[in-house]
């Protein structure tokens, strides 16, 4: 491998690297309630769009761990920093509406004085929002930290009252993180054999049920490694809020207790592509693509090309064609490199081996299920949900599990141990 290649393309992240998000942080902390509503706030942050966009790009351009074919985990994270970093970018550029609403004392359902928390929060909502500059830095950070943005609250139904919030108990994430280890698990290690023996190496020649299987390793994968992270962050913040730490008030904004719900909601009993896609499925980027697909429909409808109907449409398609971008910029950033034993190449030749090829393809699937879905058995709606994401899970599997990308960390499956059977997350840090 020529390792003179990496260098020209790239370098090991430094403390530089923040200078590259100073100008998405500003942008955001241009939100802050008291300088929102001017004018001359809502052209900087539009001002700062390429800028920023810039700034995003070069953390993905320029830095990165090596060798490249066994830091893929660590490259994934700084790329996925950067994508996500530019689509809010979009967002807070376009956006003119109150950003990131919390209140300004949160209350806690598992607080003891929560009637007072309550009174404390509405008598503030109501006064005349006044600039101070450690409200604005903390809000700030809140803010661009939050994957969340302005919808921190996600995963609540805003009518619940405070103290009928439903949360996870430790005893039921604990339960949680134990089940999702039990199917990730099996999962990953299929993933793994696929990856040293070859896809199909449990039968004699190539076949399609050797992909549907890859396939449904691959998605497990990729649910049980997110819902295992999220799992693990929610107890690590519990064991902050059981411990008598004399923090600031605003920090514990980062990890409220009630405000953990499950990051997936039973997938696998979807009955249609909708509800998949609208309940089962992780919801931490949907505001992101929803707003990048309005924007690119927006100017159609301005001049009357797209109206009621054609314009929901456009909006759905423009959405997950967002989202197929979001996963192809996230993959390129860890395999852009000619020294990469797998580049990733944003081409046309290439279009069925990337996560687009996916993402592009779902609306159509919603789009065609009122015409048949209701004519057929729970069973079979299910049936169909199943049969459609694993054929046209194809071209994303490749993109994130092929050779030398996400799967040339883990060792081997018959050198695992007790610690990558027994512990959860132990195989997701050698990624």
């Amino acid at each position: 491998m020529d390792s003179t290649l990496d260098t020209l393309t790239c370098v090991t992240p430094s403390k530089g690297l923040i200078i590259y998000l100073i100008g998405p942080f500003l942008q955001c902390s241009l939100f802050y309630p008291p300088l929102n509503p001017q004018r001359l706030v809502r052209f900087l942050r539009l001002f700062m769009l390429p800028i920023n966009l810039y700034a995003c790009y070069s953390i993905a351009f320029r830095y990165c761990w090596r060798p490249l074919e066994q830091a893929n985990g660590s490259n994934l994270l700084l790329s996925t920093l950067a994508v996500h970093s530019a689509f809010r970018s979009i967002e807070w550029a376009s956006s003119h509406e109150p950003y990131f609403t919390r209140p300004s004392a949160w209350p806690d359902p598992l607080a003891t004085d929560l009637k007072k928390d309550e009174d404390e929060s509405r008598t503030q909502a109501t006064e005349t929002p006044r600039f101070r500059f450690l409200d604005w830095f903390t809000w700030s950070i809140l803010a661009f930290s939050s994957m969340r943005g302005s919808h921190f609250t996600w995963g609540l139904r805003q009518s619940q009252p405070w103290d009928q919030i439903p949360f996870l108990t430790v005893p039921d994430l604990l339960r949680r993180l134990v089940v999702v280890h039990m199917t990730f698990l099996p999962a990953l290690a299929y993933s793994i054999l696929d990856r040293d023996l070859g896809v199909g190496w449990w039968t004699p020649t190539y076949s399609l049920p050797a992909t549907i299987l890859s396939n449904l390793a691959f998605g497990v994968s990729i649910s049980g490694s997110m819902e295992t992270y999220y799992l693990i962050l929610t107890l690590f913040a519990r064991l902050l809020h059981a411990l008598p730490l004399d923090s600031p008030t605003w920090t514990s904004y980062w990890a409220p207790q009630a405000f953990s719900p499950t990051l997936f909601h039973q997938p696998h009993l979807a009955r249609s592509m909708a509800e998949f896609w609208g309940r089962g499925w992780h919801a931490l980027f949907r505001r992101t693509f929803l707003v990048g697909g309005t924007l690119l429909v927006k100017p159609f409808a301005a001049i009357g090309i797209l109206r009621g109907r054609w314009k929901r449409m456009a909006i759905l398609l423009a959405t997950f064609f967002c989202s197929g971008l979001y996963h192809d910029l996230a993959v390129w950033g860890i395999a852009y490199s000619p020294s990469h034993p797998n580049q990733f190449k944003l081409s046309i030749s290439h279009f069925l081996h990337t996560p687009m090829s996916y993402f592009i393809v779902q609306p159509f699937a919603i789009l065609i299920e009122p015409l048949f879905l209701p004519y057929l058995p729970p069973m079979l709606q299910t049936a169909w949900v199943w049969a459609f994401t694993l054929v046209s899970v194809t071209g994303f599997r490749q993109a994130f599990f092929g050779q030398g990308r996400m799967l040339t960390g883990p060792k081997p499956v018959d050198q695992w141990g007790l610690l990558e059977i027994l512990v959860p997350g132990y195989v997701l840090s050698q990624l």
